[in-house]
């Protein structure tokens, strides 16, 4: 049987989106590891490859399996 990926959305993902768009979780994201996560990717926000925000965006809130439910 083949292995499948599914990918959950966080709080830190959330956050992420939210200071993308903006919003007023910017400040509470950098403080959590977004600092981290910016400077990785060269130092601002913008070097975040398209195709990576893709990918966060399509996380999911929650996998529902047979005898269990991820969130």
């Amino acid at each position: 049987k083949a292995c499948q990926l599914v990918s959950i959305m966080g709080n830190h993902e959330e956050m992420f989106l939210d200071a993308l768009a903006g919003g007023s979780w910017t400040a509470t994201w950098l403080q959590s590891g977004g600092l981290e996560m910016v400077d990785s990717y060269g130092g601002a926000i913008e070097d975040v490859p398209d195709h990576h925000i893709d990918y966060i965006r399509s996380m999911r809130d929650f996998y529902e399996a047979e005898w269990d439910l991820l969130v």
